[in-house]
């Protein structure tokens, strides 16, 4: 990992971007969680179940060559096992919750509440002159215009499915860049990237269709509440 140094002190930009990231979207986190009256405890499990996924996930690769146990600054991450860790540990978290969030809420959060990190990211790829990985940390950010503008409400789910979307797409393009990439399981990390998004974003729209699918029955019963006499 390239550092920068001042003075006696090395910096890692991308370990002080994912340390910074991490800590803004906790607090991000809990203000869109109250604005959304969800309960602290549970947008903390929510949080904490995605931040312990993506970091056990981010070291599988390492791991599987005996490596997990590196020094901090020496660990080799993995975005796109990341992803897949966080992925997974959020969904494990909504199955312990029992139905307390939905999928398209739970998946909006998360999505809102990474926004600080890819803006860390993406200010230390400018920093270290990692312009070709530009096109993957600011992609998913674009769905933000969606809650900035105000004449935009998307629908619940829309803005968690466009940001996965984009984020599939991001990495696509960056695969077909000239510009060299990791590989982990012999696969090079932005097609790995793009491909767990892509199931994101599949599991995503059909969550959505039936959480449409089954509020159709109540919002009819309530249409007929309010026309009776």
């Amino acid at each position: 990992m390239k550092t920068i140094a001042i003075g006696d002190f090395a910096i890692h930009p991308i370990g002080a971007a994912i340390a910074f990231g991490v800590l803004a979207s906790y607090y991000l986190a809990r203000a869109v969680g109250e604005r959304w009256e969800l309960s602290r405890p549970l947008v903390s499990f929510i949080h904490l179940s995605a931040l312990l996924g993506a970091v056990i996930g981010a070291r599988m690769p390492a791991a599987s060559e005996g490596r997990f146990f590196e020094p901090p600054g020496q660990w080799a991450l993995s975005p796109s096992f990341g992803l897949l860790g966080a992925i997974l540990l959020i969904e494990f978290a909504r199955f312990r919750l029992q139905g307390a969030a939905r999928r398209s809420d739970t998946y909006d959060l998360i999505t809102l509440a990474a926004a600080p990190l890819f803006v860390f990211l993406s200010i230390a790829c400018l920093v270290l002159g990692f312009y070709s990985e530009l096109i993957v940390t600011l992609m998913p950010l674009l769905p933000l215009a969606l809650r900035l503008s105000p004449r935009l409400t998307p629908k619940r789910g829309q803005l968690s499915l466009l940001a996965f979307s984009l984020l599939a797409l991001g990495a696509f393009l960056r695969l077909a860049l000239p510009a060299e990439s990791g590989h982990a399981v012999g696969l090079p990390e932005p097609a790995l990237l793009g491909m767990v998004a892509v199931v994101v974003v599949v599991i995503l729209a059909r969550s959505m269709r039936r959480e449409l699918r089954d509020a159709a029955p109540h919002a009819a019963d309530q249409n007929l509440d309010e026309s009776a006499p």
